[in-house]
């Protein structure tokens, strides 16, 4: 008989072995053993009946209610090594058992569902091991579901085990003797948020703005517009105006314009030309402008008799004072350029400059 060979490499070591060893080894053990079992008694070993953690027989279940999920755990201890099943009677349609994991030898069935049915039901709840129809555990507990929740007045959730729902509006109370339980259901009551003083009179700052645009679009439309030309921001050498063209009625703007802050200034300074005494000289200063418009030479060839000195900055907006002066008498008509504008370094290029 040829004897076939197998090497196994093991953790570094080759070990070599023959079929042959290894049906002469296995003979060998089964000889053993069946002298061990002829030599020792017969034991017979019990399982012991499983039995309920939670609840306990004669509960009361936490209350639910018709067409709202329904879910809650029960804990069994088993130490057998045969399967059980969890058998329950007498539940509101709807709900079922089933076994929800395994922890160690700890069984969780649970019973969840959706109930169909409201009223006070006694339900009797088993374990059975499987393929065993005499040896079994039961208890029998207490649900009770309460009607379905009337959508115009709330309701609260079940499930809590005292038997009080506080996150609604209905309360249900339960004996324990009688398993009896009622419910009554109240309209709920909503309280709005308390508001600070700020909110408030920000609240009532907006609804009189918003009065007030109704009223005056309400205004616009039952009377014909008269507008004018109003100044509501005066202008000054430094700083622009604005001009608004208003109805007088309703207060409706149909134009806007700025009041020019040059516009001023070229206006004081013909004013101060007209105004000036016989043979006067008209002193002009400025840290920001840098030309005349047309009309203060206007002004100035209709006054032959005034010398007007101007002060400005050597560098436009910046720079060091510097002064040129145009002698009375002088012909000023051609010094406006082409846009009607002369500039004060075009002017000291003409009558020569001085530093202040």
């Amino acid at each position: 008989m040829k004897t076939a060979q197998k090497e196994i490499d093991m953790k570094g070591y080759s070990v070599k072995s023959t079929v042959k060893t290894i049906m002469l080894f296995t003979l060998s053990l089964f000889i053993a053993i069946g002298i061990r079992m002829i030599a020792s008694p017969i034991v017979s070993y019990a399982i012991d009946a499983p039995y309920f953690n939670t609840p306990s027989d004669g509960a009361n279940l936490p209350d639910g209610r018709v067409n709202e999920a329904y879910s809650y755990d029960l804990s069994v201890t088993t130490r057998g090594y045969q399967e059980e099943e969890f058998l329950m009677d007498g539940a509101p349609s709807g709900l079922y058992i089933t076994r929800w994991g395994l922890d160690a030898n700890r069984r969780h069935p649970v019973i969840s569902g959706t109930p169909s049915v409201s009223g006070d039901f006694d339900i009797t709840i088993r374990i059975r091991l499987e393929r065993n129809t005499t040896d079994s555990t039961a208890i029998t507990v207490h649900l009770h579901i309460d009607p379905a929740t009337d959508p115009g007045t709330g309701g609260g959730t079940g499930g809590n085990a005292g038997g009080n729902t506080t996150a609604g509006t209905t309360t249900s109370s339960s004996s324990t003797s009688n398993k009896a339980k009622t419910s009554t259901s109240k309209t709920a009551t909503i309280a709005a948020p308390a508001l600070t003083p700020e909110q408030q009179a920000q609240m009532l700052a907006e609804y009189q703005a918003l009065l007030a645009q109704m009223k005056a679009a309400e205004a616009a439309s039952a009377h014909q517009h008269d507008y004018e030309w109003v100044e509501t921001k005066p202008a000054t050498e430094n700083d622009n105006g604005e001009i608004l063209y208003r109805c007088k009625g309703c207060g409706e703007v149909l134009y806007r314009l700025p009041l020019s802050a040059f516009g001023v200034f070229n206006q004081n300074a013909v004013t101060k030309i007209t105004k000036a005494g016989q043979n006067a000289t008209v002193e002009i200063s400025t840290a920001r402008w840098i030309s005349f418009h047309k009309s203060v030479f206007d002004a100035l060839a209709a006054r032959p008799d005034v010398t007007l000195k101007i002060n400005f900055l050597s560098d436009g907006y910046k720079g060091d004072p510097m002064s040129v002066t145009i002698p009375a008498g002088s012909d000023v008509s051609s010094l406006p350029d082409a846009n009607g504008y002369a500039g004060f370094k075009y002017l000291a290029g003409i009558f020569g400059t001085t530093a202040q």
